[in-house]
Order: C-alpha cells, then sequence, then structure tokens
C-alpha cells in the first residue's frame, strides 16, 4: 500500500499476481459517529476483490 491513509487521504494497493490495483480516497472527518480504521476499509475491499476476480 502506497499513500497517506489516515484520516483525510488516499492510498493505492497493488495484488501484483492478479494484476489488481485498488485505489482508497477517504475522509473520515465527516462521518457520523465514530470513523472506520482505515486497516478496516482495506480488509474488506481486498476481501470483496478477491472473491470477485476468482468468478470473473
Amino acid at each position: 500500500m502506497l499513500g497517506h491513509p489516515g484520516y483525510v487521504g488516499g492510498a493505492v494497493g497493488f495484488v501484483p499476481d492478479r494484476d489488481i490495483a485498488l485505489v482508497v480516497v477517504s475522509n473520515r472527518l465527516l462521518v457520523d459517529g465514530t470513523p472506520v480504521p482505515t486497516d478496516v476499509l482495506w480488509h474488506d475491499l481486498l476481501k470483496v476483490t478477491a472473491q470477485r476476480s476468482r468468478t470473473a
């Protein structure tokens, strides 16, 4: 993962063996309640991407 995945920022992640690039741009300062940690966002995104890349 490259970038600044803090409260306001963007990050790019690569999965080389599947030719996948992912981008997350977040502004966790504008949420109701408690912000979701960035690692949780990445985990969910990678999980869904891995599931879909196996079925595509």
